[in-house]
């Protein structure tokens, strides 16, 4: 199975922080760097449509240029016709079981869309009762989640996404993962990869300040506001939000943990450290 990561040609120390943990997972023969859409550089041609109206009234340039940097990918393995693919991005630090994990779900051949394989530590996430397969455990995703810095997508999963985002207005992570009925989204259970910026500082890895940090917070050409919308749209979206929250704390939470789900973020591989 090919493994894409995403790299801007301007920071290849990143490059060389997941080349060196693909070394020592033995992966290095199946890795592919995708060159990332630069928004600081690039003229940014891509599906974006501000009229299409999700959660969001509009996206930041970087927004933009990451979405369309995950497009590249799933139009190649559309493309090559690849059965099963890995994505991820440059940030990510790889449990020692990484290989391992990804090879016991290829071998179960279990149906998927998308099968998240980081975790984040967001408390809203809300996932299904948990299936094991043959020392590998997966759970439903219930409602989108963030961080889109690895996954593992199928050949129809990659050709969904790919239909999908002929137009959108929404960020990478809340697009990829996003409960639908036909499409099928898992996370691993407990994660296998994790972002820099969301880990706890004891951790045991020595990572440069380029992979812990975010170029949309550090970077001043970057921290424009989003325009959030009227205010209309905005009272319409919290309104909506709110419903949400209320119908979950007096029926969907105790419903879930009935069904043995899970409400909260995923938990890492031990090898991995600890969310902030």
């Amino acid at each position: 199975y090919p493994i894409y990561y995403i790299n801007l040609d301007r920071v290849p120390e990143r490059a060389d922080f997941m080349n060196d943990q693909f070394s020592r997972l033995g992966l290095t023969a199946a890795v592919q760097r995708i060159s990332a859409v630069d928004a600081l550089t690039s003229s940014l041609k891509s599906n974006y449509d501000q009229t299409v109206k999700t959660s969001r009234w509009e996206l930041l340039s970087s927004e933009v240029a990451i979405f369309e940097s995950h497009r590249l990918i799933w139009k190649r393995i559309v493309k090559e016709k690849h059965p099963f693919a890995v994505i991820m991005e440059d940030d990510i630090l790889l449990s020692k079981d990484f290989a391992k994990t990804v090879e016991t779900i290829l071998d179960t051949i279990v149906e998927f869309d998308v099968l998240k394989l980081d975790g984040c530590n967001l408390q809203s996430c809300l996932f299904g009762s948990i299936l094991h397969l043959d020392g590998v455990s997966i759970r439903p995703v219930l409602r989108r989640i963030g961080s889109s810095a690895g996954y593992m997508v199928s050949l129809s999963g990659a050709k969904k996404l790919l239909d999908r985002s002929t137009a959108y207005c929404d960020v990478a992570d809340d697009f990829i993962f996003e409960p639908r009925a036909d499409c099928t989204v898992f996370q691993i259970d407990p994660a296998v990869g994790v972002q820099a910026m969301f880990l706890d500082d004891k951790c045991a890895v020595e990572m440069p300040d380029v992979i812990s940090q975010s170029e949309r917070t550090k970077n001043v050409s970057m921290r424009n506001k989003r325009n959030k919308g009227p205010v209309t749209y905005r009272l319409k979206k919290e309104w909506h939000r709110l419903c949400g929250k209320v119908f979950l704390k007096y029926f969907g939470n105790a419903f879930i943990i009935k069904q043995s789900g899970k409400i909260g973020p995923i938990p890492l591989a031990k090898d991995l450290g600890q969310y902030k």
